[in-house]
């Protein structure tokens, strides 16, 4: 049962001041009314439980610092995707005949028939890909951070994925590494160059890296 408004704003006043007159009185019941108003909303449940919420958010709260915050980025920008999905390429059924196969397993080497071999009939070399999804309810915490969800489609399972080049980008100006939206300071002042690059040419890998030693090199104060 939802509360009304007075109630909502009862709840709120007595987490601030934690007296049940006072904050009944402050919601806007009347000041004779106010002690038996408050005594009684405290007995609701959908009351305490939204004190309860209260008391939860102000502790959750508390704990955030910069630290925290920069800890939380760093997860997601240096997380890695193929913790979640990941393709594999493997040898056909035509990659090998059953008498090569038994050959090579028998030698102790039948992990090498996963890898494709070059002279197939089959796949020409190619092999076939196979995707990996991992169990969403073992993730590393890092993982958790980048899944946003997934659904069955017509092709399969489909899987979505955070952008992390936003949280890089974010990194890169708190590690000072980024000046402003458009400049980078490399040698001399001008923009730093990768093998060429500016970086807008740069790949999540590649900026991923270059924070990494920045952070490495000297974390910020946080």
């Amino acid at each position: 049962m939802a509360l009304t408004f007075k109630q909502a704003r009862f709840c709120l006043e007595y987490f601030q001041c934690g007296n049940a007159s006072s904050a009944a009185l402050r919601a806007g019941y009347g000041a004779d009314y106010a002690p038996q108003a408050g005594s009684a909303l405290l007995q609701k449940i959908e009351v305490q439980k939204a004190i309860r919420e209260h008391q939860e958010d102000a502790a959750y709260a508390a704990t955030l610092t910069q630290a925290r915050v920069l800890r939380e980025m760093m997860l997601i920008a240096f997380a890695n995707p193929t913790d979640l999905v990941r393709v594999t390429v493997t040898s056909c059924p035509a990659c090998y005949p059953s008498e090569i196969r038994k050959q090579i397993t028998d030698s102790g080497f039948a992990e090498s028939l996963r890898v494709p071999r070059p002279g197939c009939e089959g796949c020409k070399g190619k092999g076939e890909r196979d995707v990996w999804l991992a169990d969403t309810a073992s993730l590393s915490p890092a993982a958790r951070k980048l899944f946003l969800g997934a659904k069955q489609g017509k092709d399969g399972i489909e899987v979505k994925l955070r952008d992390q080049t936003p949280i890089l980008l974010a990194l890169g100006k708190i590690v000072g590494l980024i000046k402003d939206k458009t400049e980078l300071s490399g040698p001399g002042g001008g923009p730093v160059q990768i093998e060429g690059k500016s970086v807008k040419d740069w790949t999540t890998e590649e900026l991923s890296e270059m924070l990494r030693k920045q952070i490495t090199a000297g974390e910020p104060g946080v």
